[in-house]
């Protein structure tokens, strides 16, 4: 029975559709870095524009420029939990 409720929680968790109780048990710190790691594909630490639009979707350039505070062109794990903290825990895609 663990194991079946593990693998249901494994096949939920998508950015957009999170287990509940996953969500509930975990910290606004622990959410962003989630969302984070699902968004930088390359782990190279960053996520870039295009990384963020495979996620968001074509037309997430606004919610990207407003998660980069520093504008460079990248968010950082920092920017995008900032982000969310200040936007009730959603990674600009309200």
């Amino acid at each position: 029975m663990i194991r079946v409720a593990m693998l249901m929680m494994a096949a939920a968790l998508t950015f957009g559709a999170i287990a509940p109780g996953v969500a509930l048990a975990m910290d606004q710190a622990g959410r962003s870095k989630m969302h984070f790691d699902m968004m930088d594909k390359n782990k190279d630490g960053g996520v870039d524009l295009a990384e963020y639009k495979k996620m968001m979707g074509p037309n997430a350039d606004a919610a990207f420029a407003a998660t980069d505070a520093d504008g460079n062109g990248v968010i950082s794990l920092e920017e995008l939990t900032a982000y969310e903290a200040a936007h009730g825990g959603h990674g600009g895609h309200q």
